[in-house]
This record gives structure tokens, sequence and C-alpha cells, in this order.
């Protein structure tokens, strides 16, 4: 048995977000023989699955202490004056002056695991200074997320901020990564990724399938229907930047061409935290439906005959993608919200999002039928996360 000290920048939970729910089932693995300490950092969107997440780590024998702590923005204020030379994607997620107070009561671990790289920096220093081993789990390569960012932006100053955090990143992510004993992605891409930019070892790095939502297939409201629409739908969580940037690019260039030319056409953004403006204009016109957070997505997804993800920044394997691939609706997407995906019929890639109507008018006029079983039995196949949890396991318990 190995006593873990498992810290997360995020929330590790069942909650809306895709990262922290991959999270919470390491923690989980983890704690099946072996004794965790758990520290945490969570924000406002998080707070509502807090009082759940502490429940649950009570209710587990082998999780001993839980801290959580409450991310500010005076708490990022700080971080910034006193980290300043450090990428800022590294101190957001992080409290300095917990890890003051806290430097000298952590250590006597056999290893420390580290889920998301925002917390790396402050995991690096414990590993380095007690002689501790340690692992690391991240959703995407920052370096990457910010390569593309400085690449769609137009704005001068933009593009300075990110090219500086580009060249910090090239620094510190190829160090604090190389320090790990064991590296957890969530494709192979990832993976390749590490290794070619960073020239990190390959037996250093397990890929762990992420945890999505398996939609049940449901049934679709028959286009017989007189109350039937077509609709197309984008599905995520949109306090992410990138998201709601998706969201604008689809209703700025596709939308009207769409609504001429199919008959009942409906956008529809799915998803938890839509801002002020992508409501307002839900409100102004009744084609375009702004869900908000929906306890069953199935309910939802019965009514989409398309998805589209058209997504020209961030980085990492795309959940959203791999859930409505599952629920059987077919996806129109870039190359960066297909990444780490294999090749599938039903998902169509195309990095050109003016042409993405031509796809979805084909879609409508042809009525298309996918090889839905042969999809979702394929993702299973790929996306196995018990097994990769094993592998994991086993890689730890040899540390």
């Amino acid at each position: 048995m190995k006593k873990i000290l498992y810290i997360s920048s995020f929330l590790p939970f069942n909650t809306p977000y895709a990262g922290s729910k991959t999270a919470f089932s390491i923690l989980k693995s983890l704690t099946l023989g072996n004794s965790l300490d758990i520290i945490t950092f969570y924000n406002n969107l998080e707070k509502e699955s807090l009082r759940n997440f502490i429940e649950y780590t009570k209710s587990n024998f082998n999780i001993g202490s839980v801290k959580c702590n409450k991310i500010s923005n005076f708490k990022r204020l700080i971080n910034s004056i006193f980290l300043f030379p450090l990428p800022l994607m590294l101190i957001l997620r992080f409290d300095f002056v917990f890890f003051v107070k806290s430097f000298r009561k952590i250590k006597h671990y056999d290893l420390i695991h580290v889920e998301f790289s925002q917390c790396l920096f402050f995991a690096y220093f414990l590993s380095r200074i007690y002689k501790i081993k340690l692992s690391v789990s991240i959703a995407d390569v920052i370096l990457q997320s910010y390569q593309r960012k400085l690449n769609n932006t137009p704005y001068f100053f933009m593009r300075l901020f990110y090219f500086v955090e580009v060249k910090k990143l090239e620094f510190f992510e190829r160090l604090l990564l190389n320090h790990a004993d064991l590296i957890t992605v969530q494709s192979h891409k990832d993976c390749e990724l590490l290794c070619s930019l960073y020239n990190i070892e390959l037996r250093k790095i397990i890929v762990l399938s992420p945890d999505f939502y398996r939609l049940p297939l449901v049934n679709k409201i028959s286009p017989s229907s007189p109350k039937h629409s077509f609709n197309v739908m984008l599905w995520g969580a949109f306090n992410r930047f990138e998201n709601e940037k998706a969201f604008w690019d689809f209703i700025n260039i596709c939308f009207e061409n769409l609504h001429l030319e199919i008959p009942n056409f409906q956008f529809i953004a799915c998803g938890v935290n839509p801002t002020d403006k992508m409501i307002g204009i839900s409100k102004l016109n009744p084609s375009i439906v702004v869900t908000g957070f929906v306890q069953q997505p199935e309910e939802i997804f019965s009514t989409v005959d398309v998805a589209v993800i058209p997504l020209k920044i961030g980085a990492g394997i795309k959940v959203k993608t791999l859930e409505c691939l599952y629920a059987g609706l077919p996806v129109v997407t870039t190359t960066v919200g297909a990444e780490g995906i294999p090749n599938l019929e039903s998902m169509i890639i195309e990095n050109d999002i003016s042409k993405f109507s031509d796809i979805i008018i084909e879609i409508y006029r042809t009525s298309k039928i996918f090889n839905v079983e042969k999809v979702r039995s394929s993702l299973d196949t790929h996306f196995d996360q018990n097994r990769d949890l094993n592998r994991i396991n086993i890689m730890i318990s040899r540390l």
C-alpha cells in the first residue's frame, strides 16, 4: 500500500465538466489498495458539487485528510504577483498562500499524484524537495492550446500576449513534465505530441481513455411529425472560451444559409453556463435555442439530427465529440474537434466552417443513415477506461 498525496486543480467529481469526471475516475482507482490525502481547488461553478464530493471522501476509508481551497480573483492576483515568471495557465488554479502555509506539513508520501497541469508547478517543488515520486494526469498539452490561440487571434496585443505565454510554456511545461515519473494523457495523439515536443520517454506515458457519458440510443422524433424541426446541436460547457467562440462562429458563418435552405431549421446550444449574450440572441430568434444545463441530456439528443463542433482553438481529446458520436448522431467538426478520435463514418471533418452548411444540407436532403452500432462498438473498444486504469495502477505500484 502506498501513501499518496492527490492534488487536483479542479474538483475531481461528477461535475458537468469532462476533465473532472476523468480525474474522479483516477481518484477512485487510486483508493483501491492505497491510502490517499487530498488537496483540491475549486471555484464558484464547482461549489454545487463540493458537498457531495466531501460526503464521498468521508465514506471512503482509504481517504484521509481532505483540504478544499476556493479559488478567487484575489488569490489569482496574489499568484500573479509572486509567480509572475510562470505561464498564466500554471497559476490560475493555484493558491500561493496555501502553498506557503502547507509547505512543511507535506512530506512522508510515497507518491504525489497531480491532476491537470495547473497544479504541476506546486507538485514539482514538493517532489524535488522531499524526493517523492511524481505522477501527473493531463487533459491536454497547454503549449498546443496556446499556439492555436496565437495562430487564430487577429489582435496585435493578444498575439503578443500569446507569443510570450508560448515561450514561457516551451520552457516550463517541458521542465515540469520531464521531471514526472509517470504521465497520463487522454489520447495517443497527445502521447506522440509529448514525445516529439519535449522528448519525453515513451515508457513514462500511459494513455487513459477519458470518462465520457455513454448516452443510450434514443428514439428520434419522426420527421413526418407536424411539429418536427431539423435540429443542429452544439454540445458543451459554454464558460469555456473555445466553446462560446464555436457558437458564434456557427451563428455568424452558417446559420443564415441553413435557415434559408432547411424548413423548420433550429440551432440548439446545449450545455452548462451559456453567456448572457448567447441567451440574448436566442430570445430574439426562435430558431436559436439555448438550453443551459439539462438534467437528462437524452431528452435533447432525441430531437437532434446533426451535431456540430466547429472548434478552431483548444487542445486535447474532445469528450463532447465522443458523446455525440456515441449517441448516434452524425458529427460535423474540425480537426481540432476530432483529434485523438479514430476515423468513424459518422464523423465528418472539415476545417472550413463555411462548408459546414453544405455538409448539413447534404445530410438533410439525403437522409443518410450511418451504422450507429458499429460506431458505438468502435468507441467502446478504443476507449476502455477500466483497462487503462488497471495499467495505471500497475505502473504506480512499481514506482
